[in-house]
C-alpha cells in the first residue's frame, strides 16, 4: 500500500510511538527512518494541488512538528507518497549521503518566519530597457525581490546578524487576509533552537515605519532550508 511520508530523521531503533495515532509507522534503512502513514490507492497523490484538504494538511504539519520538537529532522512537503515500503528504503539507501548532512547541517536548529507587509508597495523607477522593464515586471508577479525590497530586506536583517546561521527572503503581491494593492515580504531565518526567544525579542525591538507591519512566527521545522530534499 502507498506511503505518505512526513519527515527524514536519525533512526533511534524505536517504532513509532502510541502517541503518534495506531496509522503511524517508522520506516527506517541503516542510520535514517522516515516517518509514514497509508496512503489510499485511489487518492491521487497530486490532490493536494487542487482540492486541498486543509484539516488533513494542518495534522500532516502538526506531526513534523511533534516530531522536530524532540529531534533534528528533514521536513518533507504534502504530498510525498511512494508505492511501498521497499520503495521508501530505496529513497534512503540511494540519499543517505544526502539526508545525513542535511541532518547534520541542522542540527540544534529552527525556522523562524517574518512576514513585513507595505500597505503600499514601495515605489522605484522602471528600467527604461525594455528587458529590464519585463524582469521588473516579472518579479512583482512572482516572487522575487526588487532591488528596493532587496534593501528594505538587508536593513531588517541588518540589525539580526549574529541571531541567525541562514536566511532566505522573498516577496509577493498580497492576498486575503490583507488588503489588496499592498506587497508581502517574507524573510526565513535558521536560528539556534536555544536562541529562538533571544531571535522574537531582538525583531520586536526593530524600529519600522509606522505603515510597515511585522508578524514573527516560529519556532518551525526548517521548510525553507530543505527544498531539494525528497524523492
Amino acid at each position: 500500500m502507498k506511503r505518505l511520508l512526513y519527515c527524514i530523521f536519525q533512526h533511534d531503533g524505536r517504532e513509532a510511538p502510541a502517541e503518534w495515532g495506531p496509522e503511524m509507522a517508522v520506516v527506517h534503512c541503516h542510520d535514517l527512518a522516515v516517518a509514514t502513514s497509508p496512503w489510499s490507492d485511489e487518492e491521487p497523490a497530486n490532490r493536494f494541488h487542487n482540492d486541498l484538504d486543509v484539516a488533513r494538511l494542518v495534522a500532516y504539519e502538526k506531526t513534523i512538528a511533534v516530531l522536530h520538537s524532540t529531534r533534528t529532522v528533514v521536513p518533507l512537503r504534502f504530498g510525498c507518497v511512494m508505492e511501498d515500503r521497499s520503495q521508501i528504503v530505496r529513497l534512503l539507501e540511494e540519499h543517505e549521503a544526502e539526508f545525513a548532512q542535511l541532518l547534520g547541517q541542522l542540527e540544534g536548529l529552527a525556522e523562524m518566519g517574518l512576514r513585513v507587509w507595505w500597505e503600499s508597495p514601495p515605489e522605484e523607477p522602471l528600467p527604461r530597457a525594455p528587458g529590464a522593464r519585463y524582469l521588473a515586471a516579472a518579479r512583482v508577479r512572482q516572487a522575487g525581490l526588487s532591488p528596493l525590497e532587496e534593501r528594505w530586506a538587508d536593513q531588517l536583517c541588518g540589525p539580526l546578524e549574529g541571531f541567525y546561521v541562514q536566511q532566505k527572503r522573498e516577496a509577493r503581491p498580497v492576498t486575503s487576509p490583507y488588503p489588496p494593492g499592498g506587497r508581502l515580504l517574507s524573510l526565513h531565518f535558521l536560528v539556534a533552537r536555544t536562541a529562538a526567544e533571544d531571535f522574537r525579542e531582538r525583531v520586536q525591538r526593530l524600529a519600522l515605519p509606522g505603515e510597515v507591519k511585522v508578524l514573527i512566527s516560529g519556532p518551525w521545522p526548517p521548510y525553507n532550508f530543505v527544498d531539494h530534499a525528497g524523492p
